[in-house]
């Protein structure tokens, strides 16, 4: 019984270790990730655009 409780006990403190992690790298991440989403908006207003320039000439 104690040995089963113990085996529960390290196992939520890794699954609470891994998500920690896990939680805190995808954080590191978020700014370079908003900023190639941004870019890529970018680039395809800037697509958008030249074509309806051309479809107008």
């Amino acid at each position: 019984m104690e040995q089963t409780a113990i085996n529960i006990l390290v196992a939520v403190f890794g699954i609470l270790g891994l998500t920690i992690t896990l939680t805190a790298a995808m954080l590191r991440q978020l700014p370079d990730l908003l900023h190639a989403l941004r870019e890529a908006r970018r680039a395809l207003r800037g697509q958008n655009s030249s074509r309806a320039e051309s479809r107008r000439e």
